[in-house]
């Protein structure tokens, strides 16, 4: 039973750190237009297209496309 709830407590915290660590590098919104069609490859193929790393569907009812990533990559980090 204890490994059971050390599982689920690990699980958990997982998520809530990807989710956080996403947000954290949200750069950039799009709402109605791109939606999350196709299982989200429309948002992702419309992030890839404006140069950022990564699309992902959020919000109400999964109908936000967020990209995350670096825009534009300079000699210090991110722009």
């Amino acid at each position: 039973m204890a490994i059971l709830t050390y599982v689920v407590l690990l699980a958990l915290l997982t998520a809530f750190l990807d989710r956080t660590y996403v947000e954290a590098r949200l750069v950039y919104a799009q709402r109605g237009a791109y939606g999350c069609p196709l299982f989200g490859m429309a948002c992702n193929s419309h992030c890839k297209a404006k140069k950022f790393n990564e699309g992902y569907c959020g919000g109400s009812r999964n109908g936000g496309c967020f990209c995350s990533g670096c825009r534009m990559r300079t000699k210090k980090g991110c722009k």
